[in-house]
């Protein structure tokens, strides 16, 4: 019991050290490499470890957390209000590195809503001009799917059948569009 709450600790530990702000680590002396490669070095970046924000990784950490199978949690409204950094997600896209979205109780206009969340990580990622980056489809994947993921570590989602757990959410876009066109 006592290693497995040292483990639990390191995990926490590990996941505040990742999604620190650079402000957060002025006068402290920090490795000379990177944080990401120590946290491999002593064996926490593992496929049961999610990370929060990661507005600082850069290609190399990037690398390192796609082959091991971490996953960063994207927490854009809080990273905004914070002014601490937009996380790379497109840079997490074109190096396999897996991410979904969270929130952590620092949303932009303190209602938790999930869906605006969603709404506007999607469109602060979409991309540039005709590069298109985040699409709506794949946000809400991430948001699903690799979100089940990261709270759960299993990767038995997405299936509606007999004996099978669900949770369901049904939107329905029509009714959006007619209070729009009032």
């Amino acid at each position: 019991a006592a290693k497995a709450r040292g483990y639990a600790d390191g995990y926490r530990a590990a996941r505040d050290a990742v999604a620190a702000s650079r402000s957060l680590a002025d006068g402290v002396e920090l490795p000379k490499d990177h944080l990401v490669a120590m946290l491999d070095r002593i064996g926490l970046l593992t496929p049961r470890l999610t990370v929060a924000h990661g507005v600082w990784l850069d290609d190399a950490d990037l690398a390192l957390l796609a082959e091991r199978g971490v996953i960063v949690s994207v927490n854009s409204s809080s990273n905004l209000r914070l002014r601490s950094g937009i996380a790379p997600v497109a840079r997490m896209k074109a190096m396999g590195t897996s991410f979904a979205f969270g929130m952590d109780g620092m949303s932009l206009d303190d209602d938790e809503d999930a869906l605006r969340e969603l709404r506007l990580t999607q469109l602060l990622h979409a991309g540039l001009g005709l590069d298109e980056g985040l699409t709506p489809a794949e946000a809400l994947t991430r948001a699903t799917s690799v979100g089940h993921t990261a709270v759960d570590g299993s990767t038995d989602h997405g299936i509606i059948g007999p004996g099978t757990p669900a949770d369901l959410v049904v939107l329905v876009a029509e009714l959006r569009e007619q209070q729009q066109a009032r």
